[in-house]
């Protein structure tokens, strides 16, 4: 892919083999391996025990063709078809695999979450750990160093008994999905080009507004605080 008119933004051949884990590639994950891999990263890993379904297809970067297929199967297509890029699958769950680089975790169960990162703290070679936490249309975002700032992410675990719990047909829609993975990637391509970024950040694309660790900015000219 010709890459010149990013360039000067974030350059391929500097960052083009960081290696980037993906647990969970449902909603947000599915759109996250996009959009690294058309930023040029190459080395992405996903795991994700899951099929398509139905359900999937409006909130989800599959299409019709791929429903009763494993997610990272049909992922493993359509982002080699979209970006070139070969990623790396796992139609499992993550439990435990090695890791090292960044790990994103995109699942959709807080006690699947608790469970993945007190596995994840443990490895030495995560560098960066992103958890993206998504409901109709809000989401969460944590960018966390492992080794040094355990105890922030930790005060913000629960288990799925205390989540707020969301009608079936308020979970999920495109605009939340796509703005909680655009920003996931802006986050990563920040950290990379060791830029400041947010280790917590709180996106309302109901009302409009974005959190930055307690500083609150309009998401929208037209809205008023």
């Amino acid at each position: 892919m010709d890459f010149r008119r990013q360039k000067g933004i974030f350059d391929p051949e500097v960052y083009k083999s960081v290696k980037v884990n993906i647990i969970g590639v449902g909603a947000v994950g599915s759109f996250i391996a996009l959009a690294l891999a058309k930023m040029s990263l190459s080395d992405i890993e996903v795991f994700d025990p899951d099929k398509v379904e139905e359900h999937n297809l409006p909130n989800q970067f599959y299409r019709r063709e791929d429903v009763d297929e494993f997610k990272v199967i049909a992922l493993e297509d359509i982002v080699w078809k979209f970006a070139g890029v070969r990623i790396t699958t796992h139609s499992e769950l993550y439990i435990n695999q090695p890791l090292r680089g960044i790990v994103v975790c995109a699942v959709d169960s807080m006690d699947t979450r608790k469970d993945i990162w007190f596995q994840i703290r443990r490895q030495r070679l995560v560098e960066l750990y992103v958890d993206v936490r998504m409901g109709g249309e809000v989401a969460w975002i944590f960018a966390i160093k492992p080794a040094l700032e355990r105890e922030f992410y930790e005060s913000n675990l629960y288990s799925s008994d205390e989540a707020l719990h969301i009608p079936c047909s308020e979970q999920s829609i495109i605009y939340t999905v796509l703005g909680t993975a655009c920003t996931t990637a802006c986050i990563i391509k920040k950290y990379l080009c060791g830029e400041k970024y947010p280790k917590e950040l709180q996106l309302d694309f109901k009302l409009g507004i974005i959190n930055q660790e307690g500083n609150i900015q309009c998401l929208a000219l037209n809205y008023q605080i």
